[in-house]
Order: structure tokens, then sequence, then C-alpha cells
């Protein structure tokens, strides 16, 4: 049992325990969604990058400022899309290494690293996900490597 639990006083707990008794589901499912729900999100998602590549494609001197006339955006978009060049001119092999280097790194430091295994909330099904909890380690490793690599001998 929790150790917070045993320190709770007895009144606590009785009213803990009488409003779990009251709910039946442990988590019940959500009937109510913000911003449209599922499809919201998906939304969100996917309209946000392709918002901000339309803004950085369009809104540029060879479109004729920002905001781009109305005019020149479908023909400029196709004449874009359709040129190979312009997909080729998209990719970058050091942001792509470096990307996943750093993607890799957090991986490592996930395994490797010390840190705290905690509850999460519980569950649907009365269980709970446990986490480890290492970020801010995560995040200075990188820093304290780099000094020591800087320092003199």
């Amino acid at each position: 049992m929790d150790t917070r639990w045993r320190r709770a006083s007895p009144e606590l707990q009785q009213t803990i325990m009488s409003d779990s008794k009251r709910s039946n589901a442990l988590n019940p499912k959500t009937t109510s969604y913000e911003f449209l729900g599922p499809p919201g999100a998906f939304l969100i998602t996917v309209g946000v990058p392709i918002l901000a590549y339309a803004l950085y494609f369009t809104c540029n001197e060879s479109s004729g400022g920002c905001p781009p006339p109305v005019d020149s955006l479908y023909p400029s978009l196709v004449g874009a899309v359709s040129d190979p060049a312009f997909w080729w001119k998209l990719w970058d092999p050091k942001a792509f290494a470096l990307y996943y280097s750093w993607y890799a790194f957090c991986l490592l430091a996930w395994a490797v690293l010390p840190g705290d295994w905690v509850p999460g909330t519980q569950l649907r099904n009365g269980k709970y996900q446990h986490y480890k909890i290492n970020g801010t380690i995560s995040s200075l490793e990188p820093l304290f490597s780099r000094t020591y690599d800087n320092c003199p001998e």
C-alpha cells in the first residue's frame, strides 16, 4: 500500500473510499469533446503544418510579398510541386542526421541514465502505468559532456 495512503487521516480515507464506491466506472469514457474531438485533433495535426508550409513557400519576394496576390497562388503552387528540384530542396541530409542522432540519444538516455519510476494516473482497468522520470538529467547530460570535452588538460 502507498505510504501516502497510510499517512492520510481515517476521515480522509473514508471520504476517498466512499467517493470511489459512488462511481460505477473507474475512469468513464469521455462523452463530450472540445475542438470537434478526434476529427478536430486530426485537422489541427494535418492543417497546421500545411498552413505553415503554404505561408513559407508563398510569402516570399518571388511571389510578390506577403500576402501574395491571390491569382498567383495556384499557378505558383502547381509549378513548385511539379518541379523535382523543389522536392530535392526540401531534403537536407545534415538535418536528417542531426534529428535522428538526437532521437537516438534520447532513447539511449532513457535506457541508461538513472531516474525514478513513478506511477501515472490510474487506468480504466485499475492498474497504473509507470514512467521513468529522468528528463532533467537527460537534458543536462549533453551540456556536461560538451563542457567536459572543452576542458583544458
